[in-house]
């Protein structure tokens, strides 16, 4: 089975942390061969800052990392502004940053998460055609706007994926409105990956009216039972190329607990994660 089952972020989930806070990401590696790197959404990291994720990480470990702001046009003004050399030079400084990571073959792929505000449209369409030229590294999809799976264009849609060579991200959250999108077991290159958000609906609408950045604690508080993570296991067994799954349903520490519990359904035991600090809550295991 050629899965592997990680979190968002490694600065969020004390039910694996056994040393200091600046341990905290060997102390995750020892528990999962995978991570998403969510700050990278806010700014594009120092090339140290990389150099040390890959040094403190076993060989085998990986990383998915998440799309700067600007390359997935969440400051639409500010890239509307940009001409295209300009906006050349910000994926040119992404790939900068993430140098180490590729050098080290740890760089499992690059997610664009995209606002509910990127609908199906030809300009839109065209932007992505970009991004496929502008990036000589592998891509992971996330549409948030329910426009791309409309009945009329779907096929075409992951056709499109398929022709451009993008990983499209299979979805698990609420349903509630244009905003979200279907779980849909579609595989368009040669890994997978599903991203689990939860499904908070009472959450998921009333982040909608919340200011700041509460919002993301309230979206992403809801924990998987054993009976959804076991049929999420079943329909992930349809998928039969390398699969990456990430929890992101990280507001209340829920996320460790169901990727562990996800990894244990699947019988998944992981070779050359870091080594793990035992304590009393770990033995039998």
């Amino acid at each position: 089975m050629m899965w592997k089952i990680g979190l968002t972020g490694w600065t969020d989930h004390p039910r694996v942390y056994h040393g200091p806070q600046r341990q905290q990401l060997e102390d995750y590696a020892a528990y999962f061969p995978v991570v998403e790197v969510d700050t990278s959404f806010y700014a594009i990291p120092r090339v140290s800052s990389v150099e040390r994720w890959v040094q403190r990480t076993p060989t085998t470990f990986e990383f998915i990392v998440k799309a700067n702001r600007q390359m997935t046009l969440h400051d639409v003004t500010d890239v509307d502004q940009l001409d295209e050399s300009q906006q050349k030079e910000v994926f040119a400084s992404f790939m900068e940053a993430f140098e180490p990571m590729t050098k080290a073959n740890k760089l499992a792929f690059i997610l664009f998460q995209f606002p509910p505000y990127f609908t199906c449209s030809a300009k839109n369409i065209a932007y992505l055609k970009k991004i496929r030229a502008w990036l000589p590294v592998e891509v992971a999809i996330e549409f948030r706007h329910a426009s791309w799976y409309d009945k009329l264009v779907q096929a075409e849609m992951f056709h499109f994926l398929e022709q451009q060579r993008y990983i499209h991200t299979i979805v698990d959250q609420p349903q509630v409105g244009e905003s979200t999108v279907p779980y849909i077991n579609r595989v368009t290159a040669s890994k997978a990956f599903i991203r689990l958000h939860g499904r908070n609906e009472a959450g998921w609408v009333q982040a909608k009216r919340t200011d700041g950045d509460e919002w993301r604690e309230v979206r992403t508080l809801y924990r998987y039972s054993e009976a959804e993570l076991v049929d999420i296991q079943k329909k992930s067994l349809e998928i039969k190329v390398p699969l990456y799954i990430v929890f992101n349903n990280n507001s209340g520490g829920d996320a460790a607990d169901n990727g562990l519990s996800l990894q244990k359904i699947s019988g998944l035991h992981y070779e050359g994660l870091a080594n793990r600090q035992l304590n009393l809550f770990d033995e039998g295991e």
